[in-house]
């Protein structure tokens, strides 16, 4: 089976506290073979310790570039912002969630924007 590393960064959006993944879900990967790396105080705004990381199987490291670097999968709760956009490689994964409201308004999105695409993205 072939195993990934996967990583969860502290959110820098303003206003976000959420965490992509709790240590429920570190076990759950943990178990199907993969490694997890967390941020430090990545879920303190959820008030999930990074003991209970690290006591669910997670690595936690000290900084979001630690986190970027190792990872061939990242989750987050929000898309990433201008700050994470150089720390990302080419060859990692990111799924991210489109609101669809704010992307089915015109005032938003262009017309082009609007029309299906994998690679639609609103302002």
């Amino acid at each position: 089976m072939l195993s990934m590393r996967v990583g969860i960064p502290t959110e820098v959006k303003p206003d976000e506290s959420r965490v992509a993944l709790t240590p429920a879900g570190v076990t759950a990967f943990h178990a199907a073979g993969h490694e997890v790396v967390v941020q430090a105080g990545a879920g303190l705004g959820s008030a999930l310790p990074d003991g209970a990381y690290e006591r669910a199987g997670a690595t936690v490291v000290s900084t979001a570039a630690a986190v970027w670097e190792r990872a061939d999968l990242v989750l987050k709760v929000k898309e990433p912002m201008e700050v994470e956009l150089g720390l990302m490689r080419p060859d990692q994964v990111l799924p991210i969630c489109i609101w669809p409201p704010r992307c089915l308004s015109p005032s938003n999105c262009s017309s082009a924007e609007l029309s299906p695409s994998p690679t639609r993205r609103c302002n």
